[in-house]
């Protein structure tokens, strides 16, 4: 596995979404502090340089005094939401072709409050995530007041305001590919998958290594993870120590049935985690640390691939898989390719080389012929045991 710097902006970042297999979409900024860093979302096209890429700016906006601090793209990759303290920005993309050349054009639309807007208070509270539903019904969004709500999507209409989903500011939130449930962790230690039809909460998914560690451990990223191979959801989360500690701490990476809504596998991990994600087709999911560097795993049966340090600088704030395409697997040779982002300015990409694999019924007719070949050798040479 290799990483390559694709640009360093002048503005920390926050998010980062592949929108399709040569584009992807970043943004970040300073916020409201006269810094003079700028607040911005920046749209890159992707370009093969040999075994590698590079990107290229094709389109930049700039939300003022605002900093983008999370973002999402709809399913159908034609609008992008982002969280902008309290409110939450939709923008429509338009892709352009003009002399044998893309482009894309960003165009701010509608945009909702989620949360209350404190009066002349510029440390009120703020957007912490954005999710749209798979079937683009709805967007979900969460805040630092640890509240979420549900909206109709496009109308925007307000469908459920869950005030008190949990008592502290949610960390994450993702979407089951069924669009009827989602679920939501907060620093409270606490991880609820909720309806959306109702709004109401269908259970807590407890975590705890040990009776005697209850609170030790919190939640920190979520992910459903659908796997084309399996035709089975998993949720992934990661866990993290409730309170700081010196040294070493262990965290932890937990793959859960999302039948009985338990914990299936624990990998457990000297990093600090920071964020999560996994490839379009389940195959891979990625963390990213505090420490900057990125991990690599097997989602299947939980095995690590590779960990590679010294991606970032300081903490991994986004990870995006780019899609599969035929320039990637067939001309590159490479399984995957993970984007990062961190407040470090850098954007890098992470490429994951080609894995030999063999079917059942190719490992049967070579450990066939093996016995075969030594039956013939002690034939042969008449060897007695």
């Amino acid at each position: 596995m290799t990483t390559y710097n694709l640009d360093e902006t002048s503005f920390p970042l926050y998010g980062i979404q592949a929108i399709n297999a040569s584009m992807f979409v970043v943004a970040g900024g300073g916020g409201s502090a006269k810094t003079g860093v700028k607040n911005a979302v920046r749209v890159y096209k992707l370009v093969q340089n040999g075994k590698s890429y590079k990107a290229d700016t094709i389109c930049e906006v700039e939300t003022g005094s605002r900093a983008v601090m999370n973002l999402h793209l709809s399913p159908s990759r034609t609008v992008l939401a982002i969280g902008m303290d309290h409110l939450c920005q939709f923008y429509n993309i338009k892709c352009i072709e003009a002399d044998g050349k893309e482009s894309l054009s960003l165009t701010a639309t509608k945009s909702v409050d989620t949360v209350p807007v404190a009066r002349g208070d510029d440390d009120g509270e703020y957007q912490k995530c954005v999710k749209f539903t798979p079937d683009q019904k709805h967007v979900i969004t969460a805040a630092s007041d640890g509240s979420c709500k549900i909206f109709k999507y496009p109308s925007l209409e307000e469908k459920f305001h869950i005030k008190k989903a949990h008592s502290d500011e949610i960390d994450e939130i993702d979407v089951h590919p069924n669009s009827k449930l989602f679920v939501s962790v907060s620093k409270e230690s606490s991880a609820g998958l909720w309806r959306i039809s109702d709004g109401k909460k269908e259970l807590e998914l407890p975590f705890s290594l040990d009776k005697k560690d209850e609170d030790f451990y919190r939640f920190r990223n979520c992910r459903f993870v659908e796997s084309k191979d399996s035709d089975r959801v998993y949720l992934f989360s990661t866990n993290i120590p409730r309170k700081y500690s010196k040294g070493n701490p262990v965290n932890c990476l937990v793959k859960w049935n999302t039948n009985k809504w338990i914990p299936e596998q624990t990998v457990f991990i000297k990093h600090t985690l920071s964020a999560l994600n996994a490839s379009g087709n389940g195959r891979y999911v990625g963390v990213g640390t505090a420490d900057g560097s990125v991990l690599i795993y097997i989602s299947w049966n939980m095995r690590h691939l590779k960990t590679i340090s010294g991606v970032h600088d300081i903490f991994v704030t986004g990870l995006s898989f780019i899609p599969e395409n035929k320039e990637l697997c067939e001309s590159m040779k490479m399984d995957a390719g993970i984007l990062s982002c961190s407040i470090d300015n850098k954007c890098q990409v992470t490429l994951v080389r080609s894995r030999m694999e063999f079917s059942f019924s190719v490992l049967f007719f070579f450990f066939v012929l093996v016995v075969m070949v030594i039956f013939n050798w002690i034939t042969y040479f008449d060897v007695e045991f």
